[in-house]
């Protein structure tokens, strides 16, 4: 039986996986949640962009608890849509904070703590947008980019104790991140949220979104099969 931790577990990816698993869990958000469907979660409450405060109260936690986990799912994303001449630093670097620089130290502290249990797999989501570029989004792509690295870079420092993988998404239907996206590209282009889907549509795979209950599902068969066919620092595309 696996332990799960799932960063982001507010809204979106992150939710929805803990919503398909039948499980004990960690759920680690910035919010609370009025409903749940899956079972019993260990609810940890943090500000991802204050990575030390996160990382600490994250550590706490699985302490408290007792149970640790094995399966790390970093999901937790930011987003940062703006005119490039108008983007401040500080906003830059929170995105970086959330994206890169929290799952690098989280996975480091777990193991160097020895806060993992045993065949301990961490996946790192990132994004289609780790690949190409887009406009508005300068801050989201670097980051999206730089996930990758770290990906690597974790096989390689830890690859002797733990197995890391990230699995790059498309545009997932139904988001927070999703909604944000479609309406301030809308905003900065003067065009409706529906003339800017149809026109990220010609973008997406088969011209679909990817519903948030198959990417969950996408997420959790490929830690079930151990990413048995992905080398350590792999990354993995799905709808994109």
């Amino acid at each position: 039986m696996r332990t799960w931790m799932v960063t982001g577990g507010t809204s979106g990816l992150g939710e929805e996986i803990l919503n398909v698993l039948c499980r004990s869990a960690y759920r680690v958000g910035s919010r609370p949640i009025a409903d749940r469907e899956s079972a019993v979660v260990h609810d940890i409450r943090c500000d991802f962009t204050d990575w030390r405060g996160a990382v600490f109260e994250i550590e706490r936690s699985i302490r408290t608890v007792g149970y640790l986990p094995n399966v790390l799912v970093n999901c937790a994303g930011k987003n940062l849509i703006c005119e490039t001449d108008e983007m401040e630093e500080q906003s830059f670097s929170d995105v970086f904070r959330v994206n890169v620089f929290f799952p690098l130290m989280l996975t480091a502290k777990l193991v160097k703590d020895n806060l993992f249990g045993v065949r301990p797999i961490v996946v790192n989501i990132g994004s289609s947008a780790s690949t190409q570029a887009g406009a508005y989004s300068a801050a989201y792509v670097a980051s999206k980019h730089a996930l990758t690295g770290v990906t690597r870079s974790l096989a390689k420092d830890y690859g002797d104790r733990i197995r890391v993988c990230q699995i790059n998404f498309g545009k997932l239907g139904g988001t927070k991140m999703s909604r944000y996206i479609d309406q301030r590209q809308a905003e900065l282009r003067g065009i409706t949220v529906q003339e800017e889907r149809d026109r990220q549509r010609f973008g997406w795979k088969d011209g679909k979104e990817i519903p948030l209950r198959a990417a969950a599902q996408f997420v959790i068969e490929m830690v079930e099969e151990d990413f048995s066919e992905t080398e350590n620092g792999g990354v993995v595309r799905y709808g994109c």
